[in-house]
């Protein structure tokens, strides 16, 4: 029992997902709902658990992330520099607080970027109308332990 145990981790450990992509749509799903309808439906189940819920298009997200931070006054942000998003983010850093990498073993900075990391910023594969849930998809440019944050 202990072997087949230690293959099934060594097996998680050593996996590295790759991305998924849908060939012909942007979504799937076993209702048929309209975009707009399926952003209704996600934002309410969000909401429902307390999730606050900025929409924001592909040409306009970096600046409602500028609005958001400022109207909330961080001072600094958890950001990749490695993904396509975090390279836009850092390309108007300017406009935003201080933006950190995580570049650095969790030990070494576990307690200063939980308490003193204003927000952590990561992207998702998507998310689940049907039930308010994002698709966090961890990689080693930004581990789980950023979505924390």
């Amino acid at each position: 029992m202990s072997n087949a145990r230690d293959n099934i981790i060594n097996r998680l450990r050593t996996t590295h997902p790759e991305a998924c992509y849908f060939e012909e749509r942007d979504h799937l799903s076993r209702f048929d709902w309209n975009k707009e309808e399926r952003i209704h439906r996600f934002v309410e189940r969000m909401e429902a658990v307390r999730a606050e819920v900025i929409l924001a298009t592909k040409d306009n997200w970096t600046e409602k992330v500028a609005e958001v931070c400022k109207e909330k006054g961080l001072k600094n942000m958890l950001v990749s520099p490695e993904t396509e998003q975090g390279k836009e983010l850092y390309g108007i850093a300017d406009r935003l607080p201080e933006l950190q990498a995580y570049d650095r073993e969790i030990e070494g900075w576990k307690a200063e970027m939980f308490n003193q990391t204003d927000a952590g910023f990561t992207t998702t594969l998507g998310g689940i109308a049907e039930t308010g849930s994002l698709i966090l998809w961890p990689t080693s440019h930004e581990p789980r332990m950023m979505s924390l944050v």
